[in-house]
């Protein structure tokens, strides 16, 4: 994915549970979780990416 300098990525939808899976696989490929969202449940998280 290319993502410009600075940019963010907004992924929700997210079941709570599995949220460290996929911060996991958001941290093996170069993002950072900045903001995480939960509501019932269900979570929506922003991330960077470095470089």
């Amino acid at each position: 994915m290319k993502l410009r300098q600075n940019g963010r990525f907004l992924a929700s939808g997210i079941i709570e549970e599995r949220l460290p899976d996929v911060e996991k696989a958001a941290r093996e490929n170069g993002f950072t979780f900045l903001d995480v969202k939960r509501k019932a449940g269900w979570c929506a998280v922003t991330m960077g990416k470095e470089g």
